[in-house]
């Protein structure tokens, strides 16, 4: 073979100047000789002055001074996307099934993405730019119901919620705001956990009231415009009314009266707050309650004597029925 001034010198250093592909780097560099581009291959060749030329196989190639690139060709499937970045600015979205060769002159970066998947008991929320009738910028929300695959446009984006939810290191009764973030809104029934706790009664005894709360979304866009946190809502409206309830009637009371937790009734400012958000609240669980420690113990204590009371009662009075059929 022929000689070349470049032999044992490090040939990339030829091509200093030229533009290589942010995805892949060359596969071969060569100075003087020949390359085949096989079938179902894309490459790119890359002169001295920074032209370069697109090469589709199957093709025998002679290189001089020339830098050859084969480039990678990236497949979605049907639950993929293509997003093709360009360096004019632009982003092509292809779904798939697509298939598609990465162009160092024109592309920046192409990725495969998953497209969402929505069931049939959620929702995506999509925002996207576009103008309105006098030509100014506007974003225009729209709901995706399931069951759908969902793969966005160039300039859409999808809405991430933000709840109150249950820490990582919490109980299921603790919240924390914006613990929750999600993007699939679920529009079925749903129920949470919550504990109002160091409620007083009018006697000034300190309680916690346990509450399950059953609640339905029937309105997204409602939702959406009136609040950015239901369950914050759900939370503060609820233990208002345990508050206002408690207020008003005495531990004794309380203890014969907390049937009243399970009504609707009792919860007026939860029922208004969650129609006001395009939610329903179906039901309202009294799960028991808790007091202080001398407290619970002295109620415990009577509760036995009230048994132990009654089951006395009751054999006694058993004695005295047998005692009256043998006279």
């Amino acid at each position: 073979p022929p000689t070349s001034p470049w032999i044992g010198r490090d040939p990339t250093a030829v091509f200093a100047g030229l533009p290589l592909s942010s995805r892949s780097p060359p596969t071969l560099v060569m100075t003087f000789g020949s390359k085949t581009v096989r079938e179902g291959e894309r490459a790119c060749v890359w002169s001295r002055d920074g032209s370069a030329r697109l090469v589709d196989g199957p093709r025998r190639l002679f290189l001089c001074l020339q830098r050859l690139e084969v480039l990678p060709k990236h497949s979605a499937g049907n639950v993929e996307y293509l997003e093709v970045r360009r360096r004019d600015g632009t982003v092509i979205i292809l779904p798939g099934p697509a298939a598609r060769f990465f162009d160092p002159v024109e592309d920046i970066s192409v990725h495969v993405r998953e497209a969402r998947l929505i069931d049939a008991s959620e929702a995506l929320v999509v925002y996207r730019h576009t103008a309105n009738k006098v030509g100014e910028p506007h974003v225009e929300r729209r709901v995706v119901l399931g069951p759908a695959r969902f793969i966005p446009s160039a300039d859409e984006w999808v809405h991430e919620f933000e709840w109150s939810g249950v820490p990582q290191d919490g109980s299921k009764t603790t919240y924390q705001p914006k613990a929750l973030r999600f993007t699939k809104l679920r529009v079925i029934p749903a129920s949470a956990y919550h504990n109002v706790s160091e409620v007083r009664t009018n006697d000034d005894t300190l309680i916690t009231v346990k509450l399950m709360l059953f609640f339905e979304l029937r309105d997204v866009e409602k939702m959406l415009d009136a609040t950015n946190d239901p369950i914050g809502d759900f939370i503060n409206a609820a233990s208002a009314d345990v508050i206002a309830f408690c207020a008003g009637v005495s531990y004794e009371t309380f203890l014969n009266e907390t049937h009243r937790l399970n009504e609707l009734d009792t919860f007026a400012q939860l029922c208004v707050r969650a129609q006001h958000i395009g939610y329903d609240i179906t039901k309202v669980v009294f799960r028991g309650f808790q007091a202080g420690a001398k407290l619970q113990a002295m109620h415990d204590n009577a509760i036995q004597e009230r048994t132990r009371l009654r089951l006395l009662e009751e054999t006694q009075a058993q004695e005295q029925r047998q005692a009256g059929a043998a006279l």
